[in-house]
């Protein structure tokens, strides 16, 4: 965006209280402006077609049109602005924000739980919402999500055998595949890891930035959709091949090799 221009942001929920929690986090920063506010995904639809707006904020849960409807509908009518999904950390929150990560949805942030006062609210939002506002207003292509990009032609390398892109010999046979992925990760993995065959001989460990339960539902959408078998990661786990593994969020995934044995000595 040219420097100096307000960003300015389509709301779109149902709820009141979280449309002026919103409100208080988008007005904490001056770069930020309020293009237009809705309710549900209709009312979003027509709104973005007369206001133009930057990016929308966009609820999950909605009555006449809720928001994994409303991002198919954007992205049918070809309008390409980034759209974050605003989810409850709930089994069908995190579900239906799965299936719009899938969908193009550019990120997501979690509503405040009920139990923190208005201060604190604000504060954790604003900490995990701003930052992304600004990543994604600010990319050069923000019709196809970098992380997207970057995946899809580390696949057609992967799976084709090309060059790496320095041009650098692969001197030592790889044991296995590791993939870190956060912002458009979920689409990302939706083209990329369908793509690798059931005969695949590696091991493929994916760490994606996400909640404790988005990530295990996201293993069980990939594990329906992949030739290869997918899981959510465990401690203790055997690491075998032809397995893929989603590290469970907010965990890091470490794996550990055999210690060789001397004189019969573990």
């Amino acid at each position: 965006m040219p420097p100096g221009q307000k960003i300015r942001i389509l709301v779109v929920d149902d709820s009141a209280v979280m449309r002026s929690l919103l409100r208080s986090v988008i007005s904490t920063d001056s770069s930020l402006d309020i293009a237009g506010v809705a309710a549900d995904g209709e009312s979003a639809l027509r709104m973005i077609e007369t206001l133009r707006p930057d990016l929308v904020l966009l609820d999950v849960e909605m009555p006449v049109m809720d928001g994994l409807m409303t991002l198919r509908q954007m992205r049918a009518r070809n309008l390409r602005l980034p759209v974050i999904m605003c989810s409850a950390l709930t089994q069908r929150g995190a579900r239906v924000t799965i299936e719009a990560l899938a969908s193009g949805a550019s990120d997501y942030v979690a509503k405040p739980s009920n139990q923190l006062g208005p201060a604190v609210a604000i504060q954790n939002l604003a900490h995990e919402l701003l930052p992304k506002i600004f990543a994604l207003t600010n990319r050069s292509l923000p019709t196809a999500p970098l992380a997207t990009q970057l995946c899809i032609g580390s696949q057609r390398a992967l799976l084709a055998g090309a060059p790496t892109p320095l041009n650098q010999a692969i001197t030592a046979t790889p044991s296995v595949v590791v993939i870190g992925i956060s912002t458009g990760g979920p689409a990302a993995l939706d083209v990329l890891l369908p793509a690798f065959p059931a005969n695949f001989p590696l091991p493929i460990l994916v760490v994606q930035h996400m909640p404790e339960l988005f990530t295990r539902l996201l293993a069980e959408r990939l594990h329906e959709r992949c030739p290869l078998a997918v899981r959510e990661a465990a401690t203790g786990d055997p690491v075998r091949p032809g397995t893929i593994y989603i590290a469970r969020g907010n965990w890091h995934m470490e794996m550990l090799t055999p210690k060789p044995r001397i004189g019969g000595v573990t």
